[in-house]
């Protein structure tokens, strides 16, 4: 329910903020904080896989979550895409070999690339498709949009949310070069 919004209209919570992409559809239905955060789309292999770029997921099985960026991108490159849930099954399904690759978001990548470091490899990231990540709230709620925005001012200012970075995506990932502008 992130792109309708429901939950945040109806007060069924009061922000969302769990890697979340901006979109101009999204943006229509909810309002975001500063950009905290640009996450790069990447595909997981199998150490010692042949898979080095986009191109090479044409015609092969692929995971994704559903209704993510990843998912989009592994269908734009010809990928025969499965769909999961949760990323749990995604990495279980990558390492059982039921999917030759992931596509995801750097940043989900990244946790199965720290849970099992001698299973999974960076295969591509893709610079030029970022994803902008910012937190959402009701298009009802200025005040706490306000404090969410301030909240997120402090960490870059103090550092935190670069060491934040480091320690969940690691020294792969980018950095918001919107720092200052605000996605809402």
């Amino acid at each position: 329910g992130l792109d309708s919004g429901t939950g945040l209209a109806t007060g069924q919570c009061d922000i969302a903020l769990a890697g979340i992409g901006v979109t101009d559809e999204r943006k229509s239905k909810m309002e975001f904080t500063t950009v905290y955060f640009d996450d790069n789309l990447a595909i997981l292999v199998p150490k010692g896989s042949s898979i080095t770029s986009a191109a090479d997921l044409k015609g092969v099985s692929v995971g994704a979550q559903q209704a993510t960026s990843g998912e989009t991108y592994a269908k734009e490159n010809g990928a025969e895409v499965i769909q999961y849930e949760d990323t749990s099954l995604m990495f279980s399904a990558l390492k059982t070999g039921q999917v030759k690759a992931v596509a995801a978001n750097l940043s989900v990548v990244s946790e199965a690339l720290t849970n099992d470091p001698d299973s999974f490899k960076i295969a591509y990231q893709d610079s030029e498709n970022t994803e902008q990540i910012a937190a959402a709230v009701s298009s009802n709620n200025k005040a706490l949009l306000a404090k969410a925005n301030a909240t997120i001012a402090k960490l870059k200012e103090n550092g935190e949310l670069d060491k934040m970075k480091a320690k969940w995506v690691g020294a792969t990932s980018s950095t918001s070069a919107s720092a200052s502008s605000s996605a809402s």
